[in-house]
């Protein structure tokens, strides 16, 4: 991380004001996003630790069985939409230290080589840290970017009670392949919600911002590597490479314009120059960033609605049992570790996030619901 994200970091926290590790971390990092912790907090508080599953879903025509598993996975895949983001910040926070390093490299090349050469050559492999940590964190960040919309799929299949596999949730999948429920005044309601999540999207950014994200992700997770470009220019107009004026050196990644294209394919369209965005990638990462966050933070807000409304209303909408649509036996994992029993585990010695204690109970996995339930 660059020196003043470090310094930021290293403030102790205030204990005599409450607990600051409910939002410390998250603030400091640079993640303001209170609405969808605040419906996935709703969503826990519904669960019920002696009914099982959300409690007001009791008097839906949805079995136990089922109702456990969809409450138990909407929670996770909203509380997955935050955890994804902070995720993205991390990533990107560690970007931006790396670039710094890069330039500085650039730099005390330029110093010393009275503009010979451009590249400066590395002297052993931890010269080369930087240009390859680069595009781990580039990865990171996209990926986590893109796992966030993808979960937010999932919760608004979940919210709205569309009749769709919740667990294979996709952004793409909720657009393009996600029935309504066959209730026409259901139904209606399903759309108007889907109506303004639709023009949520298209306010938080630029033309085109969410498909880029999504592409971005899908290349360097699925398809092979676009080029990791460089632009070496000077903080003026023209290039700057004479010693005495190496600080105004800069180093930055630039990213492609459409990179669901291979680089050929991109470049015989429109050229290798224009296949670029015409801006850092630090400042393509932020504006994905915050256009991700705005957009999630709105959308959180018409689900919390949403949410209340069924809460108060359990006929407003209906939860489908076509969100899980196989119950069967849970079969024994096949994988068993490299060297198994080395770590035994005490359930007693078992530490994890507060809520987990809750969402154990609400999904009836203690005995004796367990054998009661499941069987």
């Amino acid at each position: 991380m660059r020196q003043e994200d470090i310094a930021i970091l290293s403030r102790p926290y205030d204990w005599s004001s409450g607990n600051p590790l409910t939002s410390g971390f998250v603030d400091r990092i640079g993640v303001k996003c209170p609405e969808i912790v605040a419906l996935a907090d709703s969503i826990s508080l519904d669960l019920d630790e002696q009914h099982f599953g959300i409690g007001w879903w009791r008097s839906m025509p949805l079995d136990l069985q089922r109702r456990i598993l969809i409450s138990d996975y909407l929670l996770t895949v909203t509380r997955s939409v935050h955890v994804n983001i902070v995720e993205a910040r991390l990533h990107i926070l560690e970007a931006e230290g790396v670039w710094e390093q890069m330039t500085e490299q650039f730099r005390a090349h330029v110093r010393t080589s009275r503009g010979r050469e451009l590249i400066p050559r590395p002297e052993s492999p931890l010269d080369e840290l930087p240009g390859k940590m680069g595009p781990v964190h580039v990865a990171g960040a996209m990926r986590a970017l893109a796992s966030s919309i993808d979960c937010l799929a999932g919760t608004v299949i979940g919210v709205i009670g569309l009749p769709t596999r919740i667990v294979r949730a996709d952004w793409q999948r909720l657009w393009n392949s996600t029935k309504l429920a066959p209730n026409a005044q259901t139904r209606g309601r399903q759309q108007r919600v889907l109506e303004a999540i639709a023009a949520l999207v298209t306010q938080a950014g630029p033309p085109g911002w969410l498909e880029w994200v999504l592409d971005t992700r899908n290349m360097l997770v699925h398809r092979g590597r676009r080029f990791h470009i460089f632009n070496v220019r000077g903080r003026a107009p023209g290039l700057i490479v004479t010693g005495n004026q190496a600080e105004r050196i800069v180093a930055e990644l630039v990213l492609p314009r459409d990179p669901q294209r291979t680089d050929a394919d991109e470049w015989r369209a429109i050229g290798p120059v224009d296949s670029l965005l015409s801006e850092s990638g630090s400042e393509t990462l932020k504006g994905v960033f915050e256009s991700t966050c705005k957009m999630v933070e709105s959308i959180a807000q018409t689900l919390a609605t949403v949410w209340q409304q069924r809460r108060d209303d359990s006929t407003f909408l209906l939860q489908p049992a076509e969100q899980w649509p196989e119950i069967v036996p849970t079969t024994q994992p096949v994988f068993v570790g490299y060297a198994a029993g080395s770590s035994p585990i005490d359930p007693r010695a078992i530490t994890g996030d507060p809520e987990m204690g809750r969402r154990v109970m609400a999904a009836a996995v203690t005995d004796p619901a367990r054998s009661v339930v499941w069987g």
